[in-house]
């Protein structure tokens, strides 16, 4: 959250430019990422950055309550390492 808002050593936006895309897991170890996705959407230079929920819950309520804060896609994680890699790199081609 630092990061994006350009707070302390990242306030230089030439050396740390907004991502244009967010990947969030909903299990992350201070906040969840729907806290994360529920501050992120009222901050104005990030109010429409795609944000990705890829996770290992395919529980319909985590789904929902992902879209309802804002989240613009949904992923459930698949089993392997490549596997999310692989993910990753189709979703990086796909944008």
């Amino acid at each position: 959250m630092d990061y994006i808002s350009g707070k302390g050593k990242y306030a230089d936006r030439s050396l740390h430019p907004l991502p244009c895309i967010m990947l969030l897991d909903i299990r992350l170890p201070l906040l969840t990422g729907f806290e994360v996705v529920k501050w992120l959407r009222p901050y104005e230079p990030c109010s429409a950055l795609p944000v990705v929920f890829l996770t290992s819950s395919n529980a319909e309520m985590d789904i929902h309550q992902a879209y309802d804060l804002g989240g613009n896609a949904y992923l459930v994680k698949p089993p392997t390492t490549e596997s999310v890699t692989q993910m990753v790199k189709d979703l990086r081609d796909s944008g």
